[in-house]
């Protein structure tokens, strides 16, 4: 299958918990995106501009992870850099520790986008408006499909240039991110919120839209119709990086079958392997892909009534799984 290029950022994380710190861990929607289409099989490129101070070893690390680090291109500055403070009560603080504005500095300009000559897919993770007005028009003008995550700080006051980016475009905000849109709608809990947002948003006429609600899973909305995908019932370690790997695995799912419902269990399943450890990548071994298969198959049993099963099928044809026992 042709690759999914996944534009976005990089960024080197300073992780501080009650148990001790891991400096300059690496991190970034689009790593964790990339990761999301990994753990499905498929090939993600990353696209992304770093700083003269990246190390050398997380590149080589996030290809041994199976993506593509062939259009990363190195400019002088520093990397896009935080400091995340874990608390003993659960919470957590982002802090800059480069200057905020390397995160469009870092962000891919119109001639990165060469890389899209035959992908199958363009998924541009949260960056700042401007960064992805480039990507949609590059998207636009090369025929790839996009998929698009808004960043939570370039939405009020950006509203009208966010809707003139959405048409014919697979659209995943968070709730937070659609209640900064849809301030008005009186849907204070958050299921019903998403579906509220998700039909508001037909207005944008998106080729979809996939409303991530964190713990209670996600509101998709394609051709009118809307349904909801639960979360996997799976501890909670840290959440960074769970909505952006579901954007990677809702992408990767829906490549191999076509179906929204398939696609979003997907993504549920990356994001619930994500949310199990701190940092970008996991120590110890990773689910073969006949049990990332039975779970999307579980997450979706009280909706399927069968209907599902040749997307289910077409899944694992696309794997060579073959059939459960």
């Amino acid at each position: 299958m042709p690759p999914v290029v996944v534009a976005g950022n990089l960024s080197l994380d300073d992780t501080i918990t009650p148990d001790g710190a891991f400096p300059a861990a690496p991190g970034g929607d689009a790593l964790y995106a990339s990761l999301g289409v990994r753990t499905w099989g498929q090939t993600p490129v990353l696209l992304t501009l770093v700083g003269d101070d990246y190390p050398a070893h997380h590149l080589e690390r996030i290809a041994a992870a199976g993506v593509d680090v062939s259009q990363v291109r190195q400019i002088d500055g520093p990397t896009v850099h935080y400091r995340v403070t874990y608390r003993a009560d659960g919470g957590r603080t982002f802090e800059w520790v480069s200057t905020a504005d390397r995160l469009l500095l870092t962000s891919p300009t119109p001639t990165d986008y060469g890389s899209l000559a035959g992908a199958a897919w363009l998924h541009l993770a949260a960056m700042p408006i401007e960064a992805h007005e480039i990507g949609v028009a590059a998207g636009r003008a090369a025929g790839v499909p996009i998929s698009l995550d808004p960043h939570e700080e370039y939405i009020v006051g950006f509203e009208d240039r966010l809707a003139s980016l959405i048409e014919d475009v697979a659209f995943m905000p968070s709730e937070l991110e659609a209640r900064l849109l849809f301030p008005d709608l009186e849907a204070p809990e958050g299921i019903a919120f998403g579906f509220a947002a998700a039909e508001r948003f037909d207005a944008w006429r998106p080729a979809l839209v996939a409303v991530k609600l964190g713990a209670l899973g996600s509101v998709v909305r394609w051709r009118g119709r809307s349904f909801r995908v639960p979360a996997l019932d799976v501890p909670v370690v840290d959440p960074t990086g769970a909505g952006d790997a579901y954007c990677g695995g809702f992408v990767a799912g829906w490549l191999m079958t076509g179906s929204p419902a398939v696609a979003a269990a997907c993504g549920t399943v990356a994001a619930g392997e994500t949310i199990g450890g701190f940092g970008a990548f996991r120590d110890g071994i990773a689910p073969a892909m006949a049990e990332r298969v039975a779970r999307v198959a579980a997450l979706l049993d009280d909706r399927s009534a069968g209907s599902l099963e040749p997307a289910i099928t077409s899944l694992r044809e696309h794997l060579g799984t073959g059939n459960p026992s």
